[in-house]
């Protein structure tokens, strides 16, 4: 009983010079039957006021000390431990982790164990959205159509999801650790790799998608685009790079042969150009023989007019002089006739009331 009142005033003492009390975390000291006789005001706050009480059955509802307490290990060995434990509050379920350190006395025997409970709530709440964070990006990277690998400075792939193994030709798993030079087809490319990426390491130019040309695993070449960043650690310094890779193999092949369309098509549509180039010339040709045919007919016409007009007037002349002629030529046989008509008249007086008509008739016609 000496002893116990003894150990309680040690305890006493400790609780006195405010140690517990200046802890920032919640603390309690539990004796070694496990009774609570300490508790400061933080942890009150959390699990209200337990002083007396058995741990256990205050902050457990058990009728036995829990198992894998850390107090028990305490008394066990004198050791410190620490253990994680969560219990349902009226805001949500609470995560402690709770360190116990034994507590001696002037002779270094244990009397008591002092437990400090440090609500861990928000850090798991934050450890848990990582890890679904990071599971969320798992499942991001491992279902991207597009290959997505991680390299350090020399070219050595550290991480390759499903689809890069796919492009490659590979068996999930069996690119890690292998360099992408490797898979490089052999020119310049490949042999200019190492410097190029030492270059990257010590200049850092801005990122800038290229392409290559690689081999899979059956020996057939596939052309691949890349888009990637540098991968960096906590001072800034580049441990290596992030790559999103794109198989465009099929694409170039339509490029190819949209290319070889293209330019059938520009070459038909030159020789097409050559041809109506052609006909416009002629046509231009015979729109000007035409017209200099135009301009002859017209000419050739005006002459022809001009030479029927002349005709004309010679016709007219010719008729005239002809007429003249007839009537100069009846006028001189009507003349002689009237002349031998009147020698008639002599002759024969019978008939020279008819010969005086007729030489009437006569005169008649010589006066037209």
């Amino acid at each position: 009983m000496k002893k116990h009142q003894s150990a309680q005033q040690f305890i006493n003492e400790i609780i006195e010079q405010g140690i517990i009390e200046a802890i920032g975390d919640a603390a309690s000291i539990q004796n070694t039957d496990f009774e609570i006789l300490y508790q400061n005001q933080p942890l009150i706050n959390i699990v209200g006021n337990h002083v007396g009480e058995y741990c256990y059955q205050a902050y457990e509802r058990r009728d036995h000390v829990c198992e894998g307490c850390p107090v028990t290990m305490t008394f066990k060995d004198g050791g410190i431990y620490t253990k994680e434990r969560n219990a349902p509050t009226d805001i949500g379920r609470m995560h402690a982790e709770i360190t116990s350190s034994p507590l001696r006395d002037k002779t270094g025997k244990i009397i008591a164990a002092i437990e400090v409970v440090r609500d861990i709530t928000k850090r798991k709440q934050a450890e848990k959205a990582i890890d679904e964070s990071e599971e969320s990006y798992r499942i991001l990277i491992e279902r991207n159509p597009h290959g997505v690998q991680t390299i350090d400075v020399f070219g050595t792939i550290i991480f390759a999801n499903k689809a890069h193994h796919e492009i490659y030709g590979y068996e999930e798993g069996a690119l890690i650790g292998r360099s992408i030079r490797d898979f490089l087809v052999p020119g310049l490319q490949r042999d200019e790799l190492p410097g190029y990426l030492e270059m990257l390491v010590k200049d850092q130019p801005l990122p800038t998608v290229y392409y290559q040309k690689i081999l899979r695993k059956d020996g057939n070449e596939r052309d691949i685009e890349v888009t990637w960043n540098y991968l960096r650690d906590t001072k800034g310094g580049i441990v290596g790079f992030l790559s999103v890779l794109t198989d465009i193999t099929e694409r170039k092949k339509a490029e190819r042969a949209f290319q070889e369309v293209k330019n059938e098509l520009e070459m038909k549509v030159q020789e097409r150009t050559t041809e109506l180039e052609s006909t416009v010339k002629l046509l231009k040709k015979e729109i000007r023989d035409r017209k200099k045919a135009e301009k002859l007919i017209q000419k050739h016409q005006g002459q022809l007019r001009a030479l029927v007009f002349k005709m004309s007037l010679i016709e007219e002349q010719e008729r005239k002089l002809i007429s003249e002629e007839l009537h100069d030529n009846i006028g001189q046989c009507l003349a002689l006739s009237k002349i031998n008509l009147s020698k008639l008249q002599k002759s024969y007086p019978v008939i020279e009331k008819d010969i005086e008509e007729t030489k009437t008739l006569i005169e008649q016609m010589i006066q037209c």
